[in-house]
């Protein structure tokens, strides 16, 4: 996979611009807080719908504006694939794959893939397993988009199995 050319507006300290990267080896150099981390993360939010470094929207959209956008385009065996995704302070992203609007999150799932490691990925060594897992099933779901459908159907699962414990659990304590 090559990325052909990256679009953004509005993405946090960014200008508004195209960059087109070399086909083989992309260096990005420079001061602390030009923008480098930016680019790369709006990579990684045209592979996944998510930020690596926030949940929230809002915080990836440059100060005083109510809008932000980035367009991605990359050749891959199959050809061209184009992602562009439209982020609102106030509503829901717009997902487009190859002209397509989106229905599900989930459909951006092997569209274009990425392994992205980060100064936050400290995490996946110091901290608790549950980081490790999270970061095995971004990559997983990247390479089998069924896989990341599975895996919210588990979760789904999982949190009304314990909510019912819980429940039963609670119940019971005042059986006796």
């Amino acid at each position: 996979m090559i990325i052909k050319s990256i679009s953004y507006k509005n993405i946090r300290n960014l200008k508004d611009d195209m960059l087109i990267p070399s086909e083989s080896i992309t260096v990005f150099t420079g001061e602390n807080a030009q923008g480098k981390t930016n680019i790369l993360e709006s990579v990684h939010i045209c592979c996944t719908g998510r930020s690596h470094r926030t949940s929230k929207d809002n915080e990836v959209i440059k100060i005083g504006k109510e809008t932000a956008y980035i367009d991605i385009k990359c050749q891959k065996n199959d050809g061209i694939h184009r992602i562009e995704i439209g982020l609102k302070s106030q509503n829901k992203k717009a997902v487009s794959i190859n002209g397509y609007p989106a229905k599900k999150l989930g459909e951006l799932m092997g569209q274009i893939n990425c392994v992205m490691f980060s100064p936050e990925d400290l995490s996946l060594i110091i901290s608790g397993p549950q980081y490790r897992r999270k970061f095995i099933d971004i990559a997983l779901s990247q390479v089998n988009p069924k896989y990341f459908y599975a895996l919210q159907n588990y979760q789904k699962v999982l949190t009304q199995r314990n909510n019912l414990l819980k429940k039963l659990n609670f119940d019971n304590k005042y059986i006796d």
